[in-house]
């Protein structure tokens, strides 16, 4: 019986049957989506580099970042920003800085524009703007002051999305062109914020 049916292709094809059997491809749900709104929170590091740099200790940041990509190269995002500093304590002669905890809490956001490769793990540079409130704790006769300042994020990173799960590690020199919770201790050019967070979130 199969030599037969074989023998009945054959003989169809011999006859100018060009039937064509079409198969449709549909296709899978991509692991990496480039576009789309992810939202992230982690932590990290905080210091300062100039003169800054002699008077306070690095120490932990927080934050939180909301990004939405249009496009697979360009992104815009919001972010808060926190972190808590004390002062050196050969500045006060204290062995706590200013007073006991943190003497610098740092509480800010900015809103920045981000550029990277539309890849799987995607390396990215971003510049935006920024304010920041310090708030001084024990401040009194020393050259800190609770104030507004603003600032100049510049940054690098890498992040990938994998299943909705979205990663993100990066650094940022932050300039200060305006320090009024410094304006005792003087200012120049040198004069910036580091910072280096690892964040976790989601993509929807």
């Amino acid at each position: 019986m199969a030599t037969l049916a074989a023998l009945g292709s054959a003989a169809a094809f011999a006859q100018g049957d060009t039937t064509v059997t079409t198969v449709t491809s549909y296709p899978t749900e991509s692991r990496h989506e480039v576009s789309g709104l992810t939202v992230r929170a982690g932590g990290g590091v905080e210091g300062y580099t100039g003169i800054y740099n002699t008077l306070t200790n690095v120490g932990g940041a927080w934050g939180g970042t909301a990004d939405w990509k249009p496009i697979g190269l360009m992104g815009f995002e919001l972010a808060y920003t926190g972190a808590a500093n004390n002062v050196d304590s050969r500045i006060t002669g204290s062995s706590d800085g200013l007073t006991n905890g943190a003497d610098i809490i740092r509480n800010g956001g900015h809103a920045a524009v981000t550029l990277g490769l539309p890849t799987a793990i995607e390396p990215y540079a971003l510049a935006g703007v920024g304010v920041d409130y310090y708030s001084i704790r024990g401040a009194s006769g020393t050259r800190f002051q609770s104030d507004t300042s603003g600032s100049v994020p510049l940054g690098l990173g890498i992040r990938t999305n994998h299943r909705g799960v979205s990663a993100d590690l990066r650094v940022s020199y932050d300039y200060l062109f305006s320090d009024n919770f410094a304006g005792n201790v003087g200012s120049g050019w040198g004069d910036a914020r580091y910072n280096a967070q690892f964040q976790l979130g989601g993509k929807f």
